[in-house]
């Protein structure tokens, strides 16, 4: 059969400054949603904004990361160490991609070089899940949430969906870029 070649698909990055005004946002709107003690909110923007900072420094796709219904890769909590005050080291394990198998770690700094505190907003993190009983070194690092309880106990095999709450969190992202428009052109 004759293959049709079609022109590449111009796609939209994410920049870092994108990637900072998302956490910027995030950080105000989890202070303010604790402030009215929309726990679950803020558990959930917390949650986002580290799967998305994650995904963007360690260069990891989504299923990468987040538990799903296809497969059980991800990353759990044992994946993720927090080297105090220098780096965060995240182990990836073995995708079909990976010709020996094994999995491999990403070293991430603590401080980016952009200034992101990576480390810390991992460490809010674990806190929060600290909080909510929900520390488990074989349970999945984006656990869901459960309304003000915190995150949801899962059971050791159970597969976890990934959050839809990037469909929620995206018009969020939008309407601060109408608002700062200058965000766009950077």
């Amino acid at each position: 059969q004759k293959q049709t070649s079609l022109p590449p698909v111009q796609k939209a990055g994410l920049t870092i400054q994108m990637l900072k005004g998302i956490l910027d946002s995030s950080d105000a709107e989890i202070k303010l949603a604790r402030g009215r003690r929309e726990y679950m909110l803020a558990d959930i923007l917390l949650r986002d904004a580290v799967a998305i900072l994650v995904a963007f420094f360690a260069m990891r796709r989504s299923d990468e990361i987040f538990m799903n219904k296809e497969h059980t890769h991800g990353l759990l909590q044992k994946h993720v160490q927090l080297h105090c005050p220098s780096h965060v080291s995240i182990f990836v394990q073995a995708q079909k991609t990976d010709s020996y198998h094994k999995g491999h770690f990403v070293i991430l700094s603590w401080l980016s070089g952009s200034g992101v505190p990576i480390g810390g907003w991992l460490q809010r993190l674990f806190l929060r899940l600290d909080e909510c009983g929900r520390r488990a070194s074989d349970a999945p690092l984006f656990l869901p949430t459960q309304g003000n309880h915190g995150f949801k106990k899962v059971v050791r095999g159970q597969q976890v969906s990934k959050p839809d709450t990037f469909k929620c969190l995206l018009p969020r992202v939008f309407q601060l870029f109408r608002d700062h428009p200058h965000l766009l052109a950077l």
